[in-house]
């Protein structure tokens, strides 16, 4: 794993098989990069939350453009990571100019009983990323999940089954 916070590397690497990442750890050893920020250097590098233009998460945001997931010390806990890996998920999934999130809001549309939250349904990229981390965070809302968005629910119960096995 290239560069960033030793702590976070630590935390992740202790807590990776817990959380079913080791596809994304293996993906990841092309040079992601998880750096902590104290809250002011947060919101001096990359501004204050802004929820119309979507400029980051309150507690963290991923940077495609230098494969890095930033996230407040005060925010670090595994949900947030979760959240900010099915960022990277997405950008490693999709191919070119062809978000795999996209394909997943339309695809699974016909199914789909509204959205497990308002920032969900906000954009593509947002459904993957809070799908993630409901499923692997919180069992009540992989629970709905299955009951309300089963092709999502269907595509990470397999995703995590074949990234549980040992390579």
């Amino acid at each position: 794993m290239a560069g960033g916070d030793a702590w976070v590397a630590l935390s992740l690497q202790t807590h990776l098989q817990d959380w079913g990442w080791r596809l994304v750890f293996h993906f990841s050893n092309s040079g992601l990069i998880f750096r902590r920020y104290s809250q002011l250097d947060f919101e001096n590098r990359f501004g204050t939350w802004n929820r119309r233009s979507r400029s980051h998460g309150k507690g963290g945001l991923y940077q495609p453009k230098t494969h890095e997931i930033a996230v407040p010390q005060t925010s670090w806990r595994a949900a947030i990571l979760h959240h900010e890996l099915g960022h990277v998920l997405d950008r490693m999934l999709s191919a070119h100019k062809a978000s795999i999130s996209t394909n997943f809001w339309h695809g699974f549309a016909p199914t789909r009983q509204g959205f497990l939250s308002d920032y969900a349904a906000s954009h593509p990229q947002e459904y993957l990323a809070v799908c993630i981390e409901a499923f692997l965070s919180y069992p009540s809302q992989a629970l709905w999940l299955e009951r309300n968005d089963p092709g999502m629910h269907a595509f990470l119960t397999a995703l995590f089954e074949l990234s549980g096995e040992d390579w």
